[in-house]
């Protein structure tokens, strides 16, 4: 992906994660008195999940601003397990024939 491509995208997903914890914390406000309490924890653990996302998300933006692959590693890891994957199916194959 080249890295317009890549900031546009790392801009949307922070766009709608940070859409969707202000939604998650408007609901905890609105609703805390009516909620469980096990509902309540899982609210606040829903919101500790995509605070850390947003997180990700910002350092990955600020990394592909600066030029530098946020993907890189990523991506030779799923080169990887394809081809491993592959190996292992022509193997299996032969194996049954």
């Amino acid at each position: 992906m080249n890295k317009k491509k890549c900031v546009k995208q790392l801009q949307l997903d922070l766009e709608a994660q940070t859409t969707e914890l202000n939604q998650l914390e408007a609901r905890i406000k609105h609703r805390s008195y009516k909620l469980s309490k096990a509902a309540l924890q899982e609210l606040h653990y829903q919101e500790a999940c995509l605070k850390d996302q947003l997180t990700e998300t910002k350092s990955q933006l600020a990394e592909a601003e600066d030029g530098k692959d946020p993907v890189g590693p990523t991506k030779d890891l799923h080169v990887n397990i394809v081809m491993l994957t592959g190996i292992l199916v022509a193997i299996c194959l032969h194996l049954l024939l």
